[in-house]
């Protein structure tokens, strides 16, 4: 139980994995069958806080806790720097997300509701969620 997000474009595959209680960012070749060696990888944070990673070659998202408040971050990432942050936002005031995943247009995301796992898709354009769709 160390994983705390993963994204795959088809042909590399980036993740978070928990180690000695550091969360740590990997990039490597995948084929969909085998990993390739692994091309970066990085602390990205001394503590167990990453709850979903999301990356397209160009642009990371991530959620993470801070203060007990998951933060949703978008920056740039070349697969080795992380340039500066765009934007960042609470998007709840507790540990509640499982997953992340953004395509630059579309978010998908799931959360712990009232006991229950939750999958949500709306629309995200790197700053401003748009509605939830109706049930």
């Amino acid at each position: 139980d160390d994983f705390r997000g993963w994204s795959w474009d088809g042909r590399t595959a980036s993740y978070v994995a928990l180690e000695n209680g550091k969360t740590v960012l990997y990039v490597r070749s995948f084929d969909g069958k085998r990993f390739g060696s692994i091309s970066s990888s990085q602390v990205v944070s001394s503590q167990d806080d990453f709850r979903g990673w999301s990356w397209d070659g160009k642009t990371a998202s991530y959620v993470a806790l801070e203060n007990g408040k998951t933060v949703l971050y978008v920056r740039s990432f070349d697969g080795k720097r992380f340039g500066s942050i765009s934007s960042s936002q609470v998007v709840s005031g507790q540990d509640d997300f499982r997953g992340w995943s953004w395509d630059g247009k579309t978010a998908s995301y799931v959360a712990l509701e009232n006991g229950k796992t939750v999958l949500y898709v709306r629309s995200f354009d790197g700053k401003r969620f748009g509605p939830l769709p109706s049930p």
